[in-house]
Parts: structure tokens; sequence; C-alpha cells
């Protein structure tokens, strides 16, 4: 089936005009449109780019056939026909690489919707969480997203703000005065046993910055391979994977501009460490 995007219109003009005003679409989507079967409707009818619109209007546009040719096997947090966001499990790479040309997430989700996806941020293989992809390669980058993550970290953590440069370092990023400028505000949610859950927001979006700041901090992530071996207590720095989930996103949808506020479940791991049953 066709797959369609609706935008209501805030004002009198014509169907060009409103979609002019609209981010992310460009001249060259709105003239290709004209060209495709039921390409503009208003209310549900054909239109042309001339016809008149009012306040309240509907106008949708047809973007592509959507096919969704087997289940999608992961738990969908928002869909519509330009953006596709998932809930990621830890342990899965995210984009075909080396050894995963089959098995990575985008390439699993490309088979069951039968379509390209293009990645519209990035998550460590261990990480869990919010995941963004466009259904189409004009969908514009979405650099107004704000994400928010819990970590789970070794010891009693104290509200902070950790802004330390970052430098690559073989394959961990380490603390040095010529590295990347990096900010992490940390904010503690709860005491955990052996450590602490806490809330992180972060500038700049360095490789491995939450972990790597939060071990420079003296608090690496619970079970973590690469930054976890000063761990003193708790859970051991090689079992499992590095606690850390991307649990809520606020983006701007790139083509209507509607704020989407998404949010993501503690999965199991994560609540057995707190000492939390799964509901």
């Amino acid at each position: 089936m066709a797959e369609r995007l609706h935008i209501t219109a805030d004002r009198n003009g014509t169907v060009e005009q409103l979609l002019a005003r609209q981010p992310g679409l460009s001249r060259r989507q709105i003239s290709r449109l004209k060209f495709l079967p039921a390409g503009l409707l208003v209310n549900g009818i054909p239109a042309r780019s001339v016809t008149p619109v009012k306040p309240g209007d509907d106008v949708s546009l047809w973007l592509h056939e959507s096919s969704h040719r087997h289940p999608v096997p992961y738990r969908i947090l928002f869909e519509d026909a330009l953006l596709l966001v998932v809930d990621k499990p830890a342990g899965l790479v995210v984009h075909p690489s080396p050894g995963h040309e089959q098995d990575s997430m985008q390439s699993v989700l490309e088979a069951a919707l039968g379509h390209p996806l293009y990645l519209k941020g990035r998550l460590d293989k261990d990480t869990s969480g919010i995941l963004v992809f466009g259904k189409a390669s004009w969908v514009p980058s979405l650099t107004k997203t704000k994400k928010r993550y819990l970590a789970l970290c070794h010891g009693q953590v104290q509200p902070q703000v950790i802004c330390t440069p970052l430098k690559l370092q073989d394959r961990t990023m380490v603390p040095s005065l010529d590295g990347k400028s990096a900010l992490t505000y940390v904010t503690p949610v709860r005491s955990i046993p052996g450590g602490t859950l806490v809330s992180v927001k972060i500038e700049h979006g360095r490789m491995h910055q939450i972990r790597a700041h939060m071990a420079s901090a003296g608090h690496p992530l619970l079970q973590d391979p690469l930054y976890g071996s000063s761990c003193e207590s708790g859970a051991s720095a090689t079992e499992g994977r590095a606690m850390l989930h991307c649990a809520a996103v606020t983006l701007r949808h790139p083509v209507t501009g509607d704020r989407l506020d998404l949010a993501a479940r503690l999965p199991d791991d994560f609540l057995a460490l707190c000492g939390v049953s799964s509901p």
C-alpha cells in the first residue's frame, strides 16, 4: 500500500505555498509529486500545486510503497511515511559492517520493510534504546535531536558536569588536553546495589563519551569491559554489557515540524541490576 504523509494547513494559500514552508521538503521533491498518481491530495481529493487550501485542510503526499514484507522484530516506538523509530536491544550491531552484512539491525529492518533505511543517529553495539531511521534518502539530518540516557555506575554518584576533552587512543577514548571537546551532564536518579542509576545528557556526542567521562570521574559503568577495570565492587567489569540505555529522545519531524517525545522502557538486565522485577 502507499504511504502518505499528512500535513494540516495553518493558513490560507496554495498547496505549493504550504509545502514550501515545511522543513525538509525540497523543490525537487514537491515537483516530483505532481507526476505521481494521487501524489497530492487535499481532504482526500486529487489536487495540484495551485489548489487553494485553508486552515484545517488535510494535505497528504504520496511518498513510496510500504510493503512490510515481514513483521519488524523490534519494538516500534514511532513510524510514519518518513521515519521509523525502534527500541534497540543490547548486543546488536546497528549498520552493516565486515562480518555483520546480514545480521545488523539496519539489514534486518530493511529486509522486513522492503526498502532502504537511512540511519539518523548511532548507538554502540552494547547500548540499548532509541534509534531513529529515515525512510527516504532526502530526509534531512535531525540536528536538533535531544537525547537522555540512563546508566548504571559504580559508587555513589553526585550531580556533576564533566567537560574533559577526549582523545582516541587505541580502542578507547581517554582524557587529553589536546582532545575534542565533550560535555556530559549527570544527575543521580536512585541508589542501587553497588552503585547509582544516573540520568545523562550530552553535547558533542563523541565516541564512548558517557563511558569515558564516567570512568574519568571514578564511576565507570557497571560491567563495562573497556572502561570498568578500576571497579572495586559490584558487578564484574567483564560480565555482560556496559549498562547504558538511550531512554528518551525529543526531535522535530523533518517535514511537519511536529515535536515527537519518544521513550524506551528499561530492559530486563537494567531492572535486574536495579533490584526491580520485570513488569
